[in-house]
């Protein structure tokens, strides 16, 4: 199979962030990725693990009625399931590193399921978890493909599912609005910061939250000539590459999440995402070079009731509560020391400082109390 273009694989990342305010895409996606890769059968899954249930799917073309009994029946029989609930977010796996492939024979799932479809192979990665439910981007395949499948389809699995990851972040945290509307009006009711960015580094639009996070949080600034800049060293750094990047519509390249680093408070998470272009641009867009080229969404959590709080109650340093609230939030220790710029030790020695002033031993404990004061503050 010939290497896919990369105008193929940008049209695809397009789909995806596309898919991420119209959910309808997904099933372009999907068909366009199965065509790109000769008629694999590609498939999006939700599953939930601990219930052995699928909870909705995503697919090329297929048998409907193959769709259907898989919904309803055999999405709990599948024996590949449980492997990759139990796998790395991000790491390619293959069937027959989740089942024996003589195990895979014998299965009800193989007999009555996959065998109709002459489906005996597949890959999958799994690009987001949360608690027992994951997401997942499967392709399967027939036995006399296999050999000529496979190098192509775990290429596209391992590049595309970081975009579907932060596609599906983002379809968290939009508003969902009704077709037709404008996507800045919907931007302007969210308390995340967006910025809209030129091919030239400027912002076209920032919505109310990003004028706050300017103003007030000093985070960021618009320099002469509308360009933005991030106070942070590293996040400027990190902006000017992933633009750099998107205006050389080179997706496979890109890197669209980092952090944002605070004089005080938690880091805050970043993503930027590439807005399509479409070759057939009408004469009014042709007349302008300011289109936006690229999205930046930053996560903008205000300070919460709990941080104050448990610094009030628990005694805790302005250190140690920003720590405590980035920890309680799921934030890896680890991760942490990068952001601040600090060692690990140190915020290890933090950590142990916050446990035993608030008599709590792990982070999800942390979290349990910071939540119980929140409710109560």
């Amino acid at each position: 199979m010939a290497k896919i273009a990369l105008e193929d694989f940008n049209g695809l990342v397009h789909s995806i962030y596309r898919a991420s305010t119209e959910p309808r895409e997904w099933a372009i996606f999907v068909e366009t990725l199965s065509s790109l890769l000769g008629g694999t059968f590609i498939s999006l899954h939700a599953h939930d693990a601990a219930e052995k249930i699928g909870l909705g799917i995503y697919t090329s073309t297929i048998d409907p009625d193959f769709l259907d009994t898989y919904g309803q029946y055999y999405a709990s029989k599948n024996v590949w399931a449980a492997g990759l609930a139990a796998s790395a977010v991000g790491r390619v796996v293959h069937s027959e590193e989740l089942c024996d492939q003589a195990d895979l024979m014998k299965s009800e799932f193989y007999n009555d399921c996959l065998r109709t479809q002459n489906l005996v192979a597949a890959s999958g990665i799994v690009f987001h978890r949360s608690r027992d439910k994951l997401f997942y981007l499967a392709g399967n395949v027939r036995q006399q493909e296999l050999d000529r499948v496979r190098p192509p389809l775990q290429s596209m699995l391992h590049m595309l599912a970081p975009h579907i990851a932060r596609a599906c972040e983002m379809m968290r945290n939009l508003p969902a609005y009704a077709e037709g509307e404008d996507y800045r009006t919907m931007m302007e009711v969210s308390g995340d910061a967006f910025f809209l960015i030129d091919q030239h580094g400027r912002v076209t639009h920032a919505n109310r939250a990003a004028t706050t996070l300017q103003r007030e949080a000093g985070l960021a600034s618009i320099r002469r000539g509308g360009f933005l800049q991030f106070r942070d060293p590293q996040a400027e750094a990190a902006l000017q590459a992933a633009l750099g990047v998107i205006k050389r519509a080179d997706f496979s390249r890109l890197r669209g999440d980092f952090i944002i680093r605070q004089a005080m408070g938690a880091p805050l998470r970043a993503m930027i995402a590439p807005i399509e272009r479409r070759a057939a641009l009408s004469i009014f867009d042709q007349a302008f070079d300011d289109l936006p080229i690229a999205s930046l969404v930053v996560r903008n959590h205000p300070p919460r009731p709990a941080s104050t709080s448990i610094s009030q109650v628990y005694g805790l340093t302005p250190a140690e509560s920003a720590l405590a609230q980035a920890v309680a939030e799921g934030m890896a220790p680890s991760d942490y020391a990068e952001a601040r710029g600090v060692s690990i030790h140190t915020v290890r020695t933090q950590l142990k400082m916050v446990f035993a002033k608030t008599e709590t031993r792990r982070q999800n404990e942390l979290a349990a109390l910071m939540l119980r004061l929140a409710k109560t503050g």
